[in-house]
């Protein structure tokens, strides 16, 4: 099975917390800037408390205290005192109740000015004798101005250490941890490569992580399964052909005692048969001993005319369509002799053929040979169904397996009204 291309799985983890970190970056930017604004305005509001309750601390003591005015701070009896800037009103129609702050930005009422302006604070409450108090903060960014750049400037300095700092030690735990991840993942593919390619058991590397070490422990299982399973396939192949030589030798016996003596007309088309089948069934056990071998070593090999033997593979099973109005076509490029394993071979090429002649009742069958290529097709008009895979029994599995170990390619195409077998020869 072929998976689409994907990123590693370190990869994903440090995009993945890469994209975290930036966000909180941005997150604690921000929170720090709205902090700070916060921090002054919470600053003049509690300074301007503390004047109210200082002048009314005294003013109960004595109505006749004065004002304590100052530069920023300056109290107002039942009123706010008329101010002007640039022909504007600064509290025209400014309405409070009793407790309440109020931040008035001249900036945002001249809007054709770009000069800092000054901001005025206001607070207001009643005294004991009912007399309504008003406290006026004036922030004058012309008194200030150098000194509350110099703030700004040392609060963003202060920010961009915090923000840098978080980013260094975030990226460096970050790539330290994605590096860990990252070697144990690539071990454990390598290792899990190497132990499916080449299955020796032996003790499971410690992979650190427990769900890593629950995979190796659940491939190294699950390769003992197959291992074991393989084992007993192999040992049923080759127990059951070394059974089968037995009768098959008993079969060959009388056959060639049959040879030896006159039979009767009817009886040679059976005996032919027999003979065939005994063949066959030779072939198949010969071929089942090699493939349950753990050799890699090929059959023995011979010279085969490919011409002439697909001409008797076909002419042994032509029985099959005895009856049936079904139309062989041969076609084969005159080549020379070519050495390959011959039982294997005509295994698969009986197969082929046999398959071809008996699911064809009506229609037409096309073998043949060219550029080193055999192609065993065939049409019948009178089916309904497409065959299947599972209609060819141990016959095509079998030559499956024998393709797969010579390294040929075989290639089995169902159409509409039959099959197309196409066997590449090396």
């Amino acid at each position: 099975m072929k998976f689409s291309k994907s990123s590693p799985l370190k990869n994903r983890i440090s995009y993945f917390f890469l994209s975290i970190i930036f966000i909180s970056v941005i997150a604690f930017a921000w929170f720090m800037d709205e902090s700070f604004g916060s921090g002054l305005e919470k600053s003049a509001k509690l300074r301007l408390i503390s004047e109210y309750n200082g002048y009314a601390r005294e003013y109960e003591k004595d109505t006749s205290t004065p004002f304590k005015n100052s530069y920023v701070i300056s109290f107002y009896f039942d009123e706010l005192p008329d101010i002007w800037v640039e022909n504007i009103q600064v509290f025209d129609g400014f309405k409070l109740n009793d407790g309440e702050f109020e931040a008035v930005f001249v900036n945002e009422l001249l809007l054709e000015s770009d000069d800092y302006e000054p901001i005025y604070v206001v607070y207001t409450n009643k005294l004991h004798d009912g007399r309504q108090l008003y406290v006026v903060a004036i922030y004058d960014f012309a008194l200030v101005g150098d000194d509350f750049d110099a703030l700004q400037v040392s609060q963003i300095s202060f920010v961009l250490s915090v923000v840098f700092s978080y980013l260094i030690l975030t990226i460096l735990a970050l790539w330290y941890y994605s590096n860990i991840i990252g070697k144990k993942t690539s071990h454990l593919v390598s290792w899990a490569e190497e132990t499916s390619n080449n299955f020796v058991e032996k003790d499971i590397p410690n992979f650190k992580f427990n769900e890593f070490n629950r995979v190796a422990d659940c491939l190294v299982s699950s390769l003992k399964n197959n291992a074991r399973l393989i084992d007993q396939e192999k040992r049923f192949l080759a127990h059951a052909s070394h059974e089968l030589r037995t009768p098959i030798a008993i079969i060959k016996a009388n056959l060639e005692i049959f040879e030896k003596i006159e039979v009767s007309d009817p009886a040679k088309r059976p005996l032919m048969r027999l003979e065939r089948a005994s063949a066959n069934m030779q072939l198949i056990t010969e071929t089942l001993l090699w493939l349950a071998r753990q050799s890699e070593c090929k059959p023995t090999e011979s010279w085969v005319d490919f011409p002439h033997l697909l001409t008797q593979l076909i002419e042994e099973q032509k029985y099959l369509i005895q009856g049936e109005d079904v139309q062989v076509i041969t076609e084969f490029d005159e080549v020379d002799s070519q050495l390959v394993p011959l039982s294997p071979l005509m295994i698969v090429l009986n197969n082929l053929i046999r398959n071809a002649f008996q699911y064809t009742h009506n229609g037409w069958i096309k073998i043949s040979f060219k550029d080193n290529r055999i192609l065993i097709e065939n049409y019948d008009t009178d089916k309904v169904d497409e065959p299947s895979v599972d209609g060819f029994g141990l016959g095509l599995e079998l030559t499956q397996r024998i393709c797969k170990k010579l390294d040929w390619k075989l290639g089995i195409h169902f159409q509409e009204k039959g099959v197309l077998a196409t066997l590449y020869l090396p």
